[in-house]
């Protein structure tokens, strides 16, 4: 009887490990790796946001997931946020945008 419990432990445990790799996007231990046309559309914004020399976005992380674009960090004014999110929505490529943006002055 142990046997069988010993088999169905190591069965399930190789089942469990098996669905880390799915459940952290596709590499159990990285996560997530960025398609071509993620890294592209983040190619984009960057390139987007770095055009508009007075809107400070040193502190402004990009994520992008199938054109859904996360944005974390901090901005100095509500207003940087809004100027922001309008850039980055009329990037090519982006399907939605999520503001996890702070506004806190340095």
């Amino acid at each position: 009887m142990t046997k069988l419990y010993t088999a169905v432990f190591f069965f399930l445990m190789i089942q469990i490990t098996g669905c880390a790799s799915v459940i952290t996007g596709g590499l159990a231990k990285g996560g997530y790796q960025a398609s071509p046309q993620d890294r592209a559309t983040t190619s984009r914004i960057r390139k987007e946001l770095g055009l508009h020399a007075r809107l400070d976005t040193s502190r402004v992380r990009i994520n992008t997931y199938r054109g859904a674009v996360t944005l974390n960090g901090y901005v100095d004014t509500a207003k940087s946020e809004q100027q922001i999110m309008v850039i980055v929505r009329n990037v090519p490529g982006v399907s939605r945008v999520i503001s996890r943006l702070v506004v806190r002055t340095r």
